[in-house]
């Protein structure tokens, strides 16, 4: 009788546990958009690199233009909805060249959304948001 229930209590543990499942940013995301697929691989070391077409930009050192460059990535979020910051800075003075900060929304445990402001025009006085989903591959 108290192995029973004690298999039982367990039980119930182990499944309240599974459903309390942590939500991480953190791992190799694939892009559901089969028209225009990447991946986007985010390291605990606060580096975001894109794959595609079997090319890599981004990381910890990357060469664009002549330049030795870095991209990294800030997160701020509580439950599912943040924002996410990416920098690409220069390795040799640290310096950031480029920000952008954008709408980081966890739609499930295994897939985010991640939207960015675009200009429509020139100006820069009308914008929408362009958004690519994820799914977590690793």
């Amino acid at each position: 009788m108290q192995l029973r229930f004690i298999l039982t209590l367990f039980g119930i543990i182990t499944l309240s546990l599974s459903d309390a499942q942590v939500i991480s940013h953190i791992g190799t995301w694939e892009s559901k958009d089969v028209e225009n697929p990447m991946q986007m691989v985010l390291d605990d070391d606060g580096f975001i690199t894109f794959i595609v077409n079997k090319r890599s930009l981004g990381g910890k050192h990357y060469i664009s233009e002549g330049k030795h460059l870095s991209m990294c990535y800030e997160t701020t979020y509580t439950d599912t909805i943040g924002t996410i910051s990416i920098l690409v800075k220069d390795c040799k003075t640290k310096r950031v060249l480029q920000r952008a900060t954008g709408k980081l929304t966890f739609t499930g445990p295994n897939n985010i959304e991640l939207c960015f402001k675009k200009p429509l025009n020139e100006e820069r006085t009308e914008f929408t948001d362009e958004c690519v989903s994820f799914l977590k591959v690793k």
